[in-house]
């Protein structure tokens, strides 16, 4: 695990906060260490698709991830409905739908999935809304089986990874190509990191890869700063030169934290309690060193 104030020093983090307008009460005491070196010239700009696209999945996580958990919520309020064996979150029409699935023994021995409740999610109001039990309960249709399979695949793939502890938040997301884009989350990180991304096959049967989207948490507790105040935190030179989409649907659903810089190795940006991203300028800050982790890299 590593801190801000291990990373960035005291100078350099006021005049990053000075971007913002935010004020800077708070920060650490500078480190003894050696002066930064000047900044290099600065690189061209991340291209513009690629923000929208990081800013776009970042929303779409943050809805995935509040529709669960307000639904998990609702589910345990309700005491005559068996606990599920699994939850996932499909895109429909209106909105999501949130579907509890359990492993049922039918006649015959045969084992079967069967959704046992539902409930619905609205993006705009933010809100889960309903909850509708199955009694009996239904067989579960293939589309959503495949979500579960990729589920499933992807907490196995990330079981006794370093980065991220279960009970995660998680998203399934079916891609253009058919394949499957898993985000897990562990929900007892207090700030960014805590993620994983497996890349499923379209069968929902194959897992392709595991990627960490940060190799540590940086720590932001609830109460840990003044109001308004900016946070930020750092990307190693192993991890993405953009912010990662679980970065946006953080601060999306702790709008505490915003603005938040995100300092990668080449650039700044920051996000709005939205999940709005701009781009700031090149990052005057020196690398920060990548902490010895298994895994990430790859596509994020």
């Amino acid at each position: 695990m590593y801190r801000l104030e291990h990373l960035i020093p005291s100078a350099a983090l006021a005049g990053l906060f000075s971007l913002l307008g935010a004020p800077v009460s708070g920060q650490p005491a500078a480190p003894q260490t050696a002066p930064a070196p000047a900044a290099t010239a600065a690189p061209s700009a991340p291209p513009e698709q690629s923000l929208r696209a990081v800013e776009e999945r970042g929303r779409l996580l943050a809805d995935y991830f509040e529709a669960l958990a307000q639904s998990e919520a609702r589910l345990r309020g309700e005491s005559d409905i068996a606990p599920p064996d699994a939850a996932v979150v499909i895109k429909s029409s209106d909105g999501l739908r949130v579907i509890f699935l359990k492993d049922v023994v039918q006649s015959g021995g045969r084992k079967g999935t069967m959704e046992i409740a539902e409930s619905a999610y609205d993006p705009t109001s933010r809100k889960a809304i309903g909850l509708s039990s199955f009694a009996p309960p239904t067989p579960a249709p293939a589309s959503v089986i495949s979500f579960m399979r990729a589920l499933q695949q992807a907490k196995d793939g990330a079981a006794g990874r370093k980065e991220a502890k279960p009970p995660f938040d998680h998203a399934v997301i079916r891609e253009k190509d058919g394949s499957f884009s898993v985000y897990l989350r562990a929900r007892d990180a207090d700030g960014p990191g805590g993620d994983l991304l497996a890349l499923i096959a379209a069968t929902g049967r194959q897992l392709v890869d595991v990627q960490a989207l940060h190799l540590a948490v940086t720590h932001l507790p609830p109460g840990e700063h003044k109001p308004g105040q900016a946070t930020l935190h750092s990307h190693t030179d192993t991890e993405s030169e953009l912010p990662s989409p679980t970065d946006v649907a953080l601060i999306i659903r702790r709008p505490d934290l915003a603005p938040h810089l995100v300092l990668t190795p080449r650039w700044m940006f920051r996000i709005d309690a939205e999940g709005g991203l701009t781009y700031l300028g090149p990052n005057p800050v020196p690398r920060p060193p990548a902490p010895s982790a298994p895994g990430g890299g790859g596509r994020r």
